[in-house]
């Protein structure tokens, strides 16, 4: 997901919403020293498949795994340095209150990540094609004006090509929604 432009401090403390199999925690855990990376999933199976991914981390305290939604993120005010989130914006059930959410949650300075796959490579796969109605929006919402206050702090990083596959990247700062 693009590591190399997240500048992970060795004492960040980091959110993954909708982490599957812990892949990326893992490699973000790799990075830290004194700081810690706590994952939300809404899959109790994914949860399970994380921490046998991250089993050297967890005793530690760097990596901790929680049965949680991107709807209430069990965290204080301004508690996370970064928060990321890869192929998961897709599925969040209310985008603007989730937003909001994220917002409540992020330290001011902080970045919000999110990792989606392009909009020309979605609309061919089969769960957007079963439930359109989920992700017909998504891309003008996001991106084209639907949220000024959200687009106007965006920087897009990464490709945007179904030819290579690769993933749009893009960075939020916490002053999106201001």
């Amino acid at each position: 997901m693009g590591l190399e432009l997240m500048n992970i401090q060795p004492d960040a403390i980091i959110l993954e919403i909708g982490f599957g199999n812990g892949r990326l925690i893992s490699a973000l855990a790799k990075k830290l020293d004194t700081g810690r990376i706590i994952g939300i999933d809404i899959s109790q199976e994914m949860i399970l498949e994380a921490e046998k991914k991250n089993a050297a981390f967890i005793p530690t305290g760097k990596v901790e795994l929680h049965h949680s939604s991107v709807e209430k993120i069990s965290m204080e005010d301004d508690y996370f340095d970064k928060i990321v989130t890869a192929n998961t914006i897709y599925f969040w059930p209310d985008l603007s209150n989730n937003i909001n959410e994220i917002y409540r949650t992020l330290k001011s300075g902080g970045q919000f990540y999110c990792a989606l796959r392009p909009e020309e490579e979605m609309k061919d796969n089969g769960i957007v094609k079963t439930n359109r109605s989920i992700f017909k929006h998504l891309f003008s919402t996001l991106f084209k004006g639907a949220y000024p206050s959200l687009s106007r702090g965006i920087g897009i990083y990464g490709r945007s090509s179904s030819r290579t596959k690769r993933q749009t990247f893009h960075q939020f700062g916490r002053d999106w929604h201001q």
